[in-house]
């Protein structure tokens, strides 16, 4: 009748959840790994896109306010731009000096424009109007250019024109573009290796855990049958582990025991 009872109550651990407990933990592990990775690497694209574009910006508006100097410098001896036969030569150098220049320009607030390079026709009533329109420069982007402007001023603070420089944007977003590929081959490479050892490590500690699931298993089910209390090894996961196990098995066996003698009187 006890039998009857208690057996039911036999303890199994299911061999499938076993089996594939590791699955489980491995793909919760590489799920937090690569989104992990994946946030990093945005970040760091992020970052250097930013630090990229602020670079080039600043070597391009050290080249204006060269070339703004060179103006101002006319202006103070009464050279108009149109008139200041050191625009050209210098405009020539500064584009030699600084690779992926597309267009150098002075554009009058009222005239022609003096530059050279691949200036768009109807360029000069925009520009005429942007400078106008700012106080330090400005920024903007063209299909196949970054540009940025910035306004020259005459002694008596008036905005007579305005340096105007064009520079490859196809070349810089190559450049961007090969930095995007190429943190997305390292964080590749690293997710697969991060893969590898969380599934390698997992299943071997995945391993032992079943193991002893398993042996837990088995000696709660010996109470049941054993003439004497079952034991469990030492845990080399928890070495308190098989003390506990062990003194409910010695508890249980007695009581069981106890109760067959009772049911036998």
């Amino acid at each position: 009748m006890l039998d009857d009872v208690v057996s039911p109550l036999r303890f199994r651990v299911p061999a499938a959840r076993t089996n594939t407990i590791w699955l489980r933990i491995s793909a919760l592990m590489i799920l937090v790994i690569s989104a992990v990775l994946l946030i990093v690497s945005f970040l760091n694209y992020s970052n250097y896109r930013k630090n990229f574009l602020q670079l080039n910006l600043s070597r391009y508006l050290v080249v204006a306010n060269d070339l703004r100097q060179t103006v101002e410098a006319g202006l103070d001896v009464g050279l108009d731009p149109a008139a200041n036969t050191r625009l050209l030569p210098t405009m020539q150098e500064l584009a030699k000096q600084q690779s992926g220049t597309r267009y150098i320009a002075i554009v009058p607030a009222h005239g022609e424009i003096i530059g050279q390079g691949a200036i768009g026709p109807g360029a000069a009533p925009d520009w005429q109007t942007r400078m106008q329109n700012v106080d330090t420069y400005w920024q903007v982007s063209r299909p196949d250019s970054l540009e940025i402007g910035m306004p020259i001023r005459n002694n008596f603070n008036l905005k007579i024109a305005a340096v105007v420089i064009g520079y490859d944007r196809v070349a810089i977003e190559d450049a961007m573009s090969a930095m995007r590929r190429k943190l997305i081959v390292d964080t590749l490479q690293m997710l697969a290796a991060a893969v590898l050892v969380i599934i390698v490590g997992v299943k071997i500690i995945t391993r032992q855990l079943g193991d002893e699931l398993a042996a837990i298993g088995e000696v709660i089910d010996r109470v049941l049958t054993d003439a004497q209390p079952p034991l469990l090894p030492e845990s080399e996961m928890d070495p308190k582990l098989a003390d506990d196990i062990n003194m409910f098995a010695n508890l249980s066996h007695r009581t069981l025991r106890a109760l067959r003698t009772e049911g036998e009187s």
